[in-house]
């Protein structure tokens, strides 16, 4: 895994949380959740870095 984790592990967390993948651009995948900024999480061969994965657990456990 090189210091990453799988972005389908990160996608299905989001999703579970009320997270939606609204688009695409590049490496970069767009989620939106209505009264929520948008979350632009970037992915490299299938993985997300291990800061971001982070950043993404900490933004979930704060809206529960």
């Amino acid at each position: 895994m090189a210091g990453g984790v799988p972005f389908a592990v990160l996608r299905g967390l989001l999703e579970r949380h009320g997270w939606t993948l609204c688009r695409v651009r590049g490496l970069n995948h767009v989620f939106r959740k209505p009264g929520r900024p948008i979350l632009v999480v970037p992915v490299h061969g299938g993985e997300v870095k291990a800061a971001y994965a982070r950043k993404i657990e900490k933004e979930c456990e704060e809206e529960d």
